[in-house]
């Protein structure tokens, strides 16, 4: 007796790490810094058009780069144009320190990816350590303490969207019962 069984392959497409959302600091750009540590907290809303996994996060800023200490990173839902409900948190303990004209770019990985749906995202940079000032620009919604500010932080938020499963080729395999 012969069996034919008919099997379907299938590739999804992973590419490296791309720009999910990002409004980057350029150094002709208007600034101020508002601190996210001690007693204060600052956050700021993102996008995401798409499913997606984040593997890391980066943002600008001042820091005593003298005396490095962990960052804790929130996020929060939506809740009409300011922060919601915390939905995720981690600590950072290693991040890359960049030049940045004043400031200075912070690469921060995250230990473990986030896979996380379409919608729009409040993230919050907290420093754990005793100064920290995220650099903002003129003209958006970035919160300090519950306050709306009117300045627009400068971070990114980097991974890959959710890749689509493609059929790339049938195949015939034909097993034989012998």
């Amino acid at each position: 007796m012969r069996k034919t069984v008919v099997v379907m392959l299938i590739a999804a497409a992973f590419t490296a790490a791309e720009t999910l959302w990002e409004n980057p600091w350029g150094a002709d750009q208007w600034q101020t810094w508002r601190t996210s540590s001690g007693d204060y907290y600052c956050q700021d809303d993102f996008v995401l058009n798409s499913n997606a996994t984040i593997e890391s996060f980066a943002c600008w800023g001042m820091i005593e780069v003298d005396m490095v200490e962990p960052f804790y990173l929130a996020l929060f839902t939506d809740n009409y144009g300011r922060p919601g409900a915390r939905i995720w948190e981690t600590t950072i303990y290693e991040y890359e320190l960049t030049p940045a004209g004043d400031n200075y770019r912070i690469d921060m990985p995250l230990p473990e990816p986030l896979i996380i749906d379409t919608g729009i995202y409040w993230v919050e940079f907290y420093y754990t350590g005793f100064l920290w000032w995220w650099c903002a620009g003129a003209d958006g919604n970035m919160y300090q303490d519950g306050v709306d500010t009117g300045y627009d932080a400068f971070f990114g938020v980097y991974g890959n969207y959710t890749p689509a499963v493609e059929e790339t080729s049938w195949g015939a395999v034909k097993a034989l019962n012998r």
